[in-house]
């Protein structure tokens, strides 16, 4: 039995030198990349392919979004990040908005830009005046497509009307946008 412990030990030994001794993970699952400043640095680019008639105005940390004039009118606003925005460390977003339209807000990540993931169709609703909302990431669900979001390569924050035709005059506002953190 001496024997068979010592040529195990032996091995073991042996295994270490040949392989080297595990090292620990280089990431920490706790520690994210710290969070963008605003929500023009989070996704500085507007995409308006299909919504050629939008107009998106983005500074800072507001938003407003108004159709154009054209047949049919649309009214969506696309903030893309191409290489994807890692928003772990942010539980939801919070902003002040108000709107003469029901929208809704939707996410897409770089792996999966053909799904759609929202915080519910027309939550967005139509009101006069500024309105507080915070939207964590536990609320939102899957629109169309497949999978699951990952926030650590979020791509799109898209905000539009989805089925409802806008008026010429609909309006979009955002301001005072802000991460959620524990």
């Amino acid at each position: 039995m001496k024997k068979f412990s010592f040529i195990m030990a032996l091995f073991a030994i042996l295994a270490l030198m040949f392989t080297g001794c595990p090292e620990e993970a280089e990431e920490d699952d706790d520690v994210f990349a710290e969070l963008p400043a605003t929500l023009e640095a989070a996704f500085p680019n507007t995409d308006t392919e299909g919504t050629e008639k939008t107009t998106i105005v983005l500074s800072g940390n507001n938003l407003t979004v108004t159709p154009g004039t054209g047949t049919p009118i649309e009214m969506n606003a696309d903030l893309m990040n191409s290489a994807g925005v890692d928003l772990r460390a942010s539980i939801g977003l919070s902003f002040e908005y108000k709107t003469n339209i029901d929208c809704t807000l939707g996410f897409s990540d770089v792996g999966n830009m053909s799904s759609m993931f929202i915080a519910g169709w027309g939550s967005l609703v139509a009101v006069e005046d500024w309105t507080f909302v915070e939207i964590y990431f536990a609320d939102i669900t899957t629109a169309w497509g497949t999978g699951n979001l990952d926030r650590s390569k979020i791509a799109k924050l898209w905000i539009g009307t989805g089925d409802t035709e806008p008026e010429a005059d609909s309006k979009f506002e955002l301001k005072d946008f802000a991460f959620i953190t524990q």
